[in-house]
């Protein structure tokens, strides 16, 4: 387990300049943004809403199901469908569709680079932990070859003011990793849930002993441990999310392709 989470930690600037890259490539063209836009100036307000929950409702899919998506607009707006000739019914069906995916697509770029950010700051917390624990390691075997029973360093001195601050990027971090967005709202099934992250407790400055310090570099390993998990799961939901975005962003093409058919022969007709 422990290689595991190591392997996470070292692996996770790797993912966060992939998704990077490929937020990148996966720009969407010129085109197919007018296009979108067109359909998204002629919304009613009750469909612009409609838009913005089913994006949120698709964010918690793996894949978005494009057959799916289309029977939800046929029964949210049946009445409005039912009115029009078929070929227009099926127009707007596929640009409801397309500025759902749009949304989303929005939504999870928006999320994924908070997420990158977050990344970061958590790599960083992580890595202050790990230093304090190499000072508290120093300061208990600089008191056992002094024999001393109580730690009065600087480093101890100071050693409350350090964990408060730690504690705080911790309760941070840990209500980033169940903010509601594109990322945490995907459904990961069967994948265990990473433990809760326990604050560090410090003992009073002037009471610090051997046992104390001991029994803080446990709480600071295990609340790493429970870090590294929640990196692992986050990286996860990432990946899972840039997978859906890129096969998401090949099916929307389809989709405008299809109706600059149907527009261009409408046209051809009228000659």
């Amino acid at each position: 387990m422990q290689r595991k989470l190591w392997f996470i930690v070292l692996l996770l600037p790797v993912l966060q300049m992939a998704a990077q890259e490929r937020m990148q490539r996966a720009v969407m063209p010129a085109e197919t943004l007018r296009h979108v836009e067109r359909a998204r100036v002629n919304l009613r307000p009750e469909a612009a809403a409609w838009v913005l929950a089913q994006a949120r409702a698709e964010s918690q899919k793996r894949e978005v199901d494009v057959n799916e998506l289309r029977s939800a607009v046929r029964q949210r707006f049946a009445g409005a469908l039912n009115q029009m000739p078929p070929l227009n019914a099926g127009i707007a069906v596929d640009e409801l569709v397309a500025l759902v995916m749009t949304q989303l697509a929005a939504d999870s770029d928006k999320d994924l680079e908070e997420a990158m950010k977050q990344a970061e700051a958590v790599n960083k917390l992580k890595q202050q932990m790990r230093n304090e624990m190499q000072q508290l390691a120093q300061e208990q075997a600089a008191m056992r070859q002094h024999g001393e029973t109580k730690c009065v360093s600087a480093i101890c001195s100071q050693l409350r003011e350090h964990v408060n601050g730690i504690n705080m990027q911790i309760r941070q971090a840990a209500e980033y990793s169940v903010a509601p967005n594109t990322i945490h709202n995907l459904q990961v099934a069967n994948v265990n849930r990473p433990r809760p992250i326990v604050p560090i407790y410090a003992p009073d400055q002037n009471s610090v002993d051997q046992q104390q310090l001991e029994a803080m570099q446990n709480q600071m390993k295990n609340s790493l441990d429970s870090m590294n998990e929640m990196s692992e799961m986050e990286s996860m939901r990432m990946q899972m999310v840039m997978d859906r975005r890129s096969k998401m962003m090949e099916t929307l093409s389809n989709i405008l392709k299809k109706l600059d058919d149907i527009s261009a022969s409408i046209v051809q007709n009228m000659k």
